[in-house]
């Protein structure tokens, strides 16, 4: 199955972020590992369990977060 689907993510000024964040992905049966880095602190490392991407998602935003502190 091919994804050709693309959307675009509305963004306001005060809500740029500068800088990259980094981020890897271990994808296990029952546990998922992700790793957030914006290369000036160490990494973060978050567990959440397999399929929840509410989870994921929070990984994220702490780690977009961290890149404004």
């Amino acid at each position: 199955m091919e994804m050709s689907t693309t959307q675009a993510v509305p963004q306001r000024e005060d809500m740029a972020i500068q800088g990259e964040l980094y981020m890897s992905f271990e994808l296990g049966d029952k546990k998922w590992k992700v790793t957030a880095s914006g290369g000036r602190l160490g990494p973060s490392r978050y567990n959440v369990d397999a399929g929840d991407t509410a989870a994921v998602a929070h990984c994220i935003w702490q780690g977009a977060r961290a890149l404004q502190a």
